[in-house]
């Protein structure tokens, strides 16, 4: 297991331990737990992730109007569909506050793993 000391500041940085079972991260709020998504979970989790990713960013490096439309759908999506399966701690979706859900959705979306020279994106 890795353990990684949290940076307040850096929403990408708030992974506690990591391992190829869980994925443990803190908030503001408290100290979440959620397996890794692996199986059926585990392909719905990629394929909503890849999905959410901009198609392209404008000069200033931002994504288009319609891909943040996309990126918030793809978030509701997975914390409706994906989320609850992968919960291990607190027991219940109810008791996660509505910005960790946010957090929650960056520190897996980091989580994602590819090696460049066998998978490419198109």
């Amino acid at each position: 297991m890795v353990a990684k000391k949290a940076n307040e500041d850096d929403p990408n940085d708030k992974v506690l331990q990591t391992n190829n079972d869980q994925v443990v991260f803190q908030s503001a709020y408290g100290v979440y737990t959620l397996k890794r998504p692996k199986g059926r979970i585990g392909v719905k989790h990629f394929r909503i992730m890849t999905r959410a990713a901009p198609k392209s960013l404008d000069e200033n490096g931002r994504p288009s109007p319609a891909d943040q439309d996309r990126a918030l759908e793809c978030q509701m999506e997975w914390i409706e569909e994906v989320l609850p399966e992968i919960l291990i701690s607190p027991a219940s979706i109810d008791e996660i506050p509505g910005e960790d859900f946010l957090v929650a959705w960056v520190v897996m979306s980091n989580e994602i793993k590819l090696l460049p020279d066998t998978f490419r994106i198109l």
